[in-house]
C-alpha cells in the first residue's frame, strides 16, 4: 500500500500517529502544531473501547501496561487507607478556603472533626508505645475498629481501654468449650489491677445477663479464693515449620499497664477467662517466660468383653492353673 503522508503538512511521509485521535504526523514539528492546532492533548485514552479487527499488538502492550499501572495505584491506596492517610487528606482537602454559608462552615468543621478524631487515635497508640504497649491499628469499617473506644486523656493524662473478656467454664457450661461467653468493656484504666477490672464490670447493674457461672467463675474480693486463670493469645516464634499457638498467663493482681508491657494486639486486647486447672495447652508465665504445657487427660478405651478374654487367651497361651496341672 503506498505510503501516506503528514496530515499535518502533507508534504513528506507520516511516520508517528497521535495516541488519542490517531492523526498521521511526520516529525515532532508537526506533532506539536497538530496539539497546538487542533488542542489535542496527545494522551490516549485508556478506556476507549477498540474492535477485534482493530486490536493490535501494541493495542495488548498499551492495555497491560494500563493494568499494571492501576495494580501499583491500589497498592498504593491500600498502604495508605491501613496507615489513615487516605482519610485524612481527603478530609484535609474538603472545606478549604474561606467560602461562604452554612454549607462552606459545615464541611469544614466536618473535615475538622474528622481529623481530630483521627488524631485521637495516633495520640492514644503513642501513648502506649512509650510503655512499651504496641497496638496494630485497622482501616476504617473493620469491626473490631468499630468496637475500639480506647482513649488517651491528655487533660488527666490517663489511658482508658477497651477490653474483651472471653469466659470458659466446661463444668457450668458444657457449650462453653466452643462457645465461651463474650463480654466486651469499655473505659478501663490502664493503671488498674486486672482483678478490680473484671470484677467492676460484673458486679455493674448493665451486666445483670451475665450467667452466673461467670461471676462465680471470678469470684468477689470477700472472698477468699484463688482468681482465674487469665490467658492471652500470642504464637510463637520457634523456627519450626509448625507453628504453635500459646498463651501468655497473667497475673490477674497486676495492673494492666504491666501485664500488656512488650505485648501486641489488634485494637484492643482479648483476654481468655478459665476457671485454674480446666485449660489444656501451652502457656508462657508474662513475668519470668517460664514455658508450661497442659496437655488433655487422656480418654480410656472401652474394651469389648468378648475381645478382651481373646486378647488375654492369647497372651496366657496354653498355660493352665496349678489345679489343671494336677488333674
Amino acid at each position: 500500500s503506498p505510503a501516506q503522508k503528514c496530515q499535518f503538512c502533507n508534504d513528506k511521509e507520516a511516520i508517528y500517529k497521535c495516541p488519542k485521535c490517531l492523526l498521521r504526523t511526520c516529525s515532532a514539528t508537526c506533532s506539536t502544531g497538530h496539539k497546538e492546532r487542533d488542542k489535542c492533548s496527545g494522551i490516549r485514552n485508556k478506556a476507549a473501547y477498540v474492535p477485534m479487527n482493530q486490536y493490535t499488538w501494541g493495542t495488548m502492550v498499551d492495555d497491560y501496561t494500563f493494568l499494571e499501572e492501576m495494580g501499583r495505584k491500589a497498592d498504593e491506596w491500600g498502604r495508605e487507607i491501613v496507615k489513615g492517610g487516605y482519610t485524612a487528606s481527603l478530609n484535609q482537602g474538603r472545606g478549604r478556603g474561606r467560602g461562604r454559608g452554612r454549607g462552606a462552615r459545615g464541611a469544614h468543621n466536618s473535615s475538622d472533626r474528622s481529623f481530630k478524631k483521627h488524631s485521637k487515635r495516633d495520640a492514644m497508640k503513642v501513648q502506649l508505645e512509650a510503655q512499651d504497649i504496641f497496638v496494630e491499628l485497622l482501616p476504617s469499617g473493620m469491626q473490631r475498629r468499630l468496637q475500639n473506644q480506647s482513649v488517651w486523656n491528655p487533660k488527666t493524662k490517663t489511658l482508658h481501654l477497651t477490653l474483651e473478656f472471653n469466659f470458659h467454664d466446661p463444668l457450668h457450661n458444657p457449650q462453653s468449650l466452643t462457645q465461651p461467653f463474650c463480654l466486651l468493656t469499655h473505659r478501663n484504666d490502664i493503671e488498674t489491677p486486672l482483678i478490680d477490672v473484671l470484677r467492676y464490670h460484673l458486679r455493674d447493674s448493665k451486666t445483670s445477663k451475665v450467667p452466673a457461672w461467670v461471676k462465680d467463675l471470678v469470684g468477689s474480693p470477700d472472698e477468699d479464693e484463688e482468681p482465674p486463670l487469665c490467658l492471652m493469645k500470642q504464637h510463637s516464634d520457634s523456627h519450626s515449620l509448625e507453628t504453635r499457638l500459646i498463651y501468655v498467663r497473667f497475673n490477674p493482681l497486676q495492673k494492666l499497664s504491666s501485664l500488656l508491657k512488650n505485648r501486641t494486639f489488634v485494637e484492643f486486647p482479648t483476654i481468655e477467662v478459665w476457671r485454674d486447672g480446666q485449660f489444656t495447652g501451652t502457656t508462657v508465665d508474662a513475668e519470668s517466660g517460664e514455658k508450661t504445657d497442659v496437655a488433655p487427660p487422656r480418654k480410656r478405651r472401652k474394651l469389648d468383653p468378648k475381645e478382651s478374654q481373646k486378647t488375654l487367651q492369647g497372651l496366657l497361651g496354653d498355660y493352665g492353673s496349678d489345679e489343671e496341672e494336677n488333674d
